[in-house]
């Protein structure tokens, strides 16, 4: 049997019954709308670099902040880098996705 249910919300299986849950195998497909307004690849990569980059008008020393802004650029020039952004940009275009995943990595990154 196979159930191909359409919806605008990400948690719909939590609003099924536990019983009509307990049905499902667990193969799930999300496919998400794309737009055609969605902004190209190397756009991506700029709201990348723009995320990371430090502006001059924060408190920071102006030499730290070139170092930190020219280690950006080295990473958004990164062949590893790039395939995971892609991997990311054709799972999901959403840009709250996107902003939380880069938040996610700079926060893994300071922990460890």
């Amino acid at each position: 049997m196979c159930v191909i249910g359409i919806t605008s919300q990400i948690n719909v299986e939590e609003l099924l019954e536990k019983r009509v849950q307990s049905r499902f195998s667990g193969s799930k497909i999300f496919l998400n709308f794309i737009n055609s307004k969605v902004n190209s690849f190397k756009d991506r990569i700029e709201k990348f670099r723009s995320l990371l980059s430090l502006t001059e008008d924060s408190q920071l020393s102006t030499s730290f902040i070139t170092k930190w802004n020219n280690k950006v650029n080295e990473l958004c020039d990164d062949e590893v880098v790039i395939d995971v952004l892609k991997q990311q940009f054709y799972i999901t275009r959403n840009e709250k996705i996107f902003t939380n995943f880069v938040v996610c990595i700079l926060v893994s990154s300071i922990i460890f």
